[in-house]
């Protein structure tokens, strides 16, 4: 969505600071802080050797990134499907 409004994007794992990039162009995105944030941590703690997540945990990460993913599909306009 970033790029549709013609912000750079930054290099980052970090959720929150796209958000933030994203929030003067699509202010309601802002309902979705809390689960970006949960997110971050899949993106930076686990990607590396030595830490991993649990079987729960790792599907309370995807049933989060499904709820990003239809939030973002919505405001794109486009259709919101399964998978």
């Amino acid at each position: 969505m970033l790029k549709e409004h013609g912000v750079a994007i930054p290099k980052t794992h970090d959720l929150d600071v796209l958000l933030n990039l994203l929030l003067p162009h699509q202010p309601k995105m802002a309902l979705l802080r809390r689960i970006l944030n949960i997110l971050t941590q899949y993106a930076v703690e686990y990607r590396y050797p030595g830490l991993h997540a649990s079987s729960r945990q790792a599907r309370s990460a995807i049933r989060h990134a499904r709820r990003v993913r239809e939030h973002v599909r919505r405001a794109l306009g486009l259709r919101i499907g399964k998978g």
